[in-house]
């Protein structure tokens, strides 16, 4: 109850506040002026007006002159002409008979390059690796498995060639009837 009556006054003192303020403070002013009197007193004559002091100009500064600055347009050097590109022939591609059992990874990545993909895992303390091959879209691929750092097996998968301008899919194609 009590705190239901104290935030009621405060809301009255808020919304008076916000009264005088819209109204600008004229909320008094306003009140006591009144129709203007019509009376034959004459009001005083009002002082005079002091004249302002007369502005003392500040004295001009010295004008200091600056020397001209002449600005010549030098021709850049002309960079030198950029080496001709070679075009280097990428590495071969490995073949399964060309990655012998046993052979340090390093001699693989130098003879064949990095490999498109690669693996490093932990299995029981030894490390093995997984290097992938691979060229024409993954269509061709040579998947070398190291253990220790060595080559411990090397397999190649050859994908089949997707037949071009087959508009259905192939296992309904193959139920279809051969027409010669």
């Amino acid at each position: 109850m009590k705190d239901g009556l104290v935030l009621f006054v405060l809301g009255l003192i808020g919304i008076g506040g916000f009264l005088l303020w819209q109204t600008h403070g004229d909320l008094f002013r306003t009140a006591s002026v009144s129709a203007p009197v019509e009376s034959n007193v004459q009001p005083a004559p009002a002082a005079p007006a002091p004249k302002p002091a007369p502005r003392v100009k500040p004295a001009p500064r010295p004008v200091v002159e600056t020397p001209a600055v002449v600005v010549e347009a030098v021709a850049a050097p002309e960079p030198p002409p950029a080496p001709p590109v070679v075009p280097q022939e990428p590495p071969p591609f490995p073949a399964v008979e060309e990655i012998a059992n046993g052979a340090l990874s390093e001699a693989v990545t130098t003879k064949f390059g990095d490999p498109t993909l690669s693996m490093l895992t932990s299995n029981g303390g030894r490390m093995r690796g997984t290097y992938v091959y691979a060229r024409d879209k993954g269509r061709e691929a040579t998947v070398v498995q190291m253990e220790d750092g060595r080559v411990a097996t090397a397999y190649s998968k050859n994908a089949p060639v997707p037949a071009s301008g087959l508009s259905i899919p192939r296992q309904k194609h193959s139920e279809q009837p051969h027409i010669e």
